[in-house]
């Protein structure tokens, strides 16, 4: 049994920081009893100001999925007591959740470099950050700290890195791989059961759940939504806003919708609304720009929906099963697919969305075996 010390972020009961939470949830709930994981992260929801109820501040005294969690506080004072919960221990592997967040990825390692505590394996999963599409945001401050990592860290620790699909790995700077690494996807919740849905000619009810941000591309949603004019639709907005004027924009799209399309916006949603709104939807909608693995995506496809994505995800090939991808721009692909899936009826869209659901299924059954080879 393997001592692993995972360092995240945002861990639960978080659920405004999408999907890495839900990773590494599934990940130590389908390996407890064969490691004995502790988790290192923040004592807060994403962009709170106020820790979680209920939990024992920087403390090991909290226990989730039968892992002991430590929450960490934001103060100075804090950040001392982390140090003190890890110093001079040993793990046999520190699996780190970011490479850009300063305190549980950067500040981490170099504790790792200062010998502050040991480790016989680190492996760094950048959970999508070092792909071309993130590096254009706020991309001069990145390219300093990876030249520092290239030059410094790498030199005096070695770190394997844990990418989530060969689309992930293929874009991440070369000479940041300078030791080894792993392809294995993010891994799964249980498996629920196909469920056929009540679907009628000319009504469609569309899921766009993420975070709302220029990245994820819901203006593009939006304006092709602003020429359906026939059917009943029923756009359900759910997720963090991460860029008010992002946002603004959006909002004034909305205004212009016709009369036929209904918005519901819902701001970030717990775990349990989540799995509502993929079984009362048809159709989940995501013109992303990138998305390094897609939780979302793949919830939605186990729970019978259909999916109609961007060609920057790694699950393109579902387009062969049922699914619909197009470039993240190309309003006209979204429009024709929109009015295509507006007019199926029960037996049409059950049909498809159990070719999808199907060939999700495959998928994960095989990843499972990836998944097993990161921790050896």
């Amino acid at each position: 049994m393997n001592n692993i010390l995972i360092v995240c972020p945002n861990y639960l009961p978080s659920f405004k920081s999408g999907g890495p939470v839900r990773s590494i949830a599934n990940l130590t709930n389908n390996f407890a009893g064969k490691h004995d994981f502790k988790i290192l992260t923040s004592d807060r929801d994403l962009g709170d100001i106020c820790k979680f109820p209920s939990i024992n501040q920087d403390s090991w005294d909290n226990v989730v999925n039968s892992s002991s969690v430590y929450y960490s506080s934001p103060s100075l004072v804090g950040l001392f007591k982390l140090i003190f919960s890890i110093y001079k221990k040993k793990y046999d592997l520190v699996y780190l959740n970011s490479f850009f967040n300063f305190k549980y990825s950067i500040f981490i390692m170099l504790l790792l470099v200062l010998k502050v505590f040991n480790s016989k394996k680190i492996l760094l999963a950048p959970r999508g950050e070092l792909t071309n599409g993130a590096l254009k945001f706020k991309g001069f401050k990145k390219r300093v700290y990876i030249f520092f990592f290239e030059k410094v860290i790498a030199k005096l620790v070695d770190v394997d890195f844990h990418f989530t699909s060969d689309e992930e790995y293929s874009e991440c700077p070369n000479s940041l791989i300078n030791k080894g690494y792993i392809i294995a996807p993010n891994m799964h919740e249980p498996f629920p059961s196909f469920s056929r849905k009540i679907k009628y000619n000319g009504m469609l009810n569309i899921l766009f759940l993420s975070r709302i941000s220029p990245k994820k591309n819901l203006v593009t949603i939006l304006k092709s939504l602003k020429k359906i004019c026939s059917g009943t639709v029923k756009l359900t907005i759910a997720g963090t806003v991460d860029d008010d004027g992002y946002w603004g924009k959006c909002k004034k799209l909305i205004e212009q919708l016709p009369d036929n399309i209904t918005v519901i916006f819902l701001g970030p949603v717990s775990r349990t609304k989540v799995k509502e709104l993929f079984k009362s939807n048809h159709l989940f909608f995501l013109p992303t720009y990138n998305e390094n693995y897609g939780h979302a995506i793949v919830e939605a496809m186990i729970h019978s929906n259909i999916v109609l994505l961007s060609d920057q995800t790694p699950w393109s090939s579902v387009k062969n099963n049922g699914g619909y991808i197009g470039d993240a721009d190309d309003e006209s692909f979204y429009v024709n697919s929109l009015e295509e899936i507006l007019l199926f009826d029960d037996e049409s869209f059950n049909k498809r969305s159990e070719s999808i659901y199907n060939f999700c299924l495959q998928i994960l059954k095989k990843n499972e075996l990836a998944i097993n080879k990161m921790f050896k």
